[in-house]
């Protein structure tokens, strides 16, 4: 069943590979790398927030976290990861940094990010001021804005790098446990590893073309399985199966796979890259494709139960991703490159509000307390009401968000 029949064009993963580092090198003269600093409250001179439609008052104890390049931030020509309040989008703090791409991770009261300068950063999350900082000496991407990728799994912090390198750091000091290396030089890790059952779960493209699981303790490859095509996707683990997407250039293969053992239980055949990260909810996996569709699939079998694709335009994003999906309630939440931001019913796929946002959307929204966050490559964050789709406010601050937004206590 598709919302529409317009779709938008499928791209070769060479052109996706193209497109996610030339706009940025592009945009140099907005992305000037510079180095973390402290973080400053500019709530009295950053543009004003102004809510239409009132959300959970709950979220007024909880932060919303983006990290965006912008070109009125604290670090005018810089990346920043700035904290706003999830129930108003008034401003609490901004941290410039130098260069970013993942998605960071929000645990205990604090942030942990690794941006392109090579440093892992450790900050409060209540103020944005350092805790501790880790220099990374392996591997370490070039490419402008583009770097890290943090998990976190107990006392441990796993960082995975554009360069071919995994990280596992004391949470808590940022020493050094492990280092693993991709046995290929010119090996990509474009995602954040997943981490369970005693393994770290990696993606990995571009010469070594294999997915891994490693040995939580020691980093030593427990299994692995190649992929002519390479690994490109956000590994998802749920139960004792971990979920991959895998790249292509005329269709693309997304894999479920024994997190123990690597043995393949089921493959799914895709018609485009899957890029996002998958949601599950109960017996459903939701995948999001590169070409803007979403398929709903049984989580143990791989059959597919709908199928839908997202309203599209002529709009042309700097980083596609396509479909990205979130899970909630039984709501599928979804983004994509097209502007606008759907909810889908999980069971049926019937589409129940469909909003408006300014750009393209790379990666999946959050969802919190009856509200759902979507970011935009224009700087854009949008709050929704969950229920109905209401625009509850906008903050607006130009640049580019690629990573998801992060909701926290």
């Amino acid at each position: 069943m598709d919302i529409t029949s317009r779709r938008l064009p499928r791209l070769p993963l060479g052109y996706f590979r193209a497109r996610r580092i030339f706009p940025l090198l592009a945009l140099m003269t907005l992305i000037a790398l510079a180095a973390c600093g402290t973080s400053t409250n500019v709530a009295a001179t950053h543009p004003r927030v102004t809510p239409t439609v009132p959300l959970d008052a709950q979220l007024a104890s909880e932060t919303l976290y983006i990290i965006n390049a912008s070109p009125i931030a604290i670090a005018p020509s810089g990346w920043s990861l700035t904290a706003l309040n999830a129930q108003t989008g008034a401003v609490r703090w901004i941290l410039p940094t130098a260069g970013m791409i993942g998605r960071p991770v929000v645990a205990n009261g604090v942030i942990y990010f690794a941006p392109q300068d090579g440093y892992v950063y450790a900050v409060d999350a209540a103020t944005g001021h350092m805790r501790w900082r880790f220099q990374r000496t392996v591997n370490v991407s070039t490419r402008v804005g583009i770097d890290g990728y943090p998990a976190l799994d107990g006392d441990t912090l796993y960082v995975a790098s554009d360069g071919g390198t995994v990280y596992a750091l004391d949470a808590q000091t940022g020493k050094e446990r492990w280092l693993f290396t991709l046995p290929d030089s010119k090996g990509h890790i474009y995602a954040a590893p997943a981490v369970g059952r005693g393994n770290v779960y990696v993606s990995s493209g571009n010469g070594t073309n294999a997915f891994y699981a490693l040995d939580e303790a020691t980093g030593k490859v427990v299994w692995q399985v190649s992929e002519p095509q390479g690994f490109d996707g956000y590994p998802l683990l749920a139960g004792n199966t971990v979920y991959a997407g895998a790249a292509g250039y005329t269709q693309a293969s997304f894999y479920a796979l024994d997190a123990d053992t690597g043995k393949i239980r089921w493959q799914f055949q895709g018609n485009d890259s899957v890029i996002t990260r998958p949601a599950i909810d109960g017996a459903s996996l939701f995948i999001g494709a590169l070409d803007s569709s979403l398929y709903q699939v049984n989580a143990a079998t791989g059959s597919v139960g709908w199928h839908v694709t997202l309203a599209s335009s002529e709009n042309l994003p700097a980083l596609p991703t396509g479909a990205a999906p979130t899970v909630a309630d039984g709501v599928v939440y979804v983004g994509g490159e097209s502007g606008v931001v759907e909810a889908l019913d999980a069971a049926t796929g019937t589409l129940r509000w469909q909003g408006s946002v300014d750009g393209a959307v790379d990666s999946a929204p959050a969802v919190a307390d009856g509200a759902v966050y979507v970011t935009t490559e224009k700087g854009s964050v949008y709050a929704f009401r969950a229920s109905d789709g209401a625009p509850a406010w906008r903050y607006a601050d130009g640049g580019l968000i690629y990573a998801s937004p992060v909701v926290a206590p």
